[in-house]
């Protein structure tokens, strides 16, 4: 049926198949007061939700992103200029800042490598190396040399240390 709106006419369609499904095709917009339910939903085109989305599902894949012409990409906003962007190109997975460039942190599918591009911390504390471990009874930290670092908790003022010197020979020894 068409329907005069304003200065022009806007057809809509009502049809079904063989089995007895309606399809409705309307041009413009459709409004719903509450909830709109139905058991898919294809938009063909960009969708903009306001207010939170919550995805479930019972088994298999949730949530796939797929994108024909290029990699798929995953932008979550933060504050300004702290947005963090997950990008898949090949067999990378890549998490990037908010400029979708500047690399934090690459996963190799097929070699199963992470590459970090800072400095890794586990525990309380702030790292005091490019690799540094807090545990409950003390840490261990390797340098920018690669030199390896040991602390326990019950000597806490005095450090071990394990590295290779320019001439070859091994050092260990403790730093008071």
């Amino acid at each position: 049926w068409r329907h005069y709106y304003g200065s022009s006419y806007k057809t809509h369609q009502w049809t079904s198949d063989s089995a007895g499904n309606m399809a409705q095709i309307f041009q413009g917009r459709i409004e719903a007061v509450g909830e709109l339910k139905g058991t898919s939903l294809d938009i063909n085109g960009n969708a903009d939700i306001s207010g939170n989305l919550q995805i479930t599902g019972s088994s298999g894949d949730t949530l796939t992103l797929t994108k024909s012409t290029t990699e798929p990409s995953l932008r979550i906003e933060g504050d300004t200029n702290k947005d963090f962007v997950i990008t898949v190109s090949g067999e990378l997975l890549t998490f990037t800042q908010n400029d979708g460039a500047t690399d934090i942190l690459t996963l190799d599918h097929d070699t199963k490598n992470a590459t970090f591009a800072g400095k890794i911390h586990v525990g309380s504390g702030s790292p005091n190396g490019f690799i540094d471990v807090h545990a409950d009874n003390g840490n261990w930290r390797v340098n920018s040399y690669g030199a390896m670092y040991f602390r326990n908790s019950s000597n806490a003022t005095h450090e071990s240390y394990i590295h290779s010197r320019s001439d070859g020979s091994l050092s260990i020894g403790r730093v008071a």
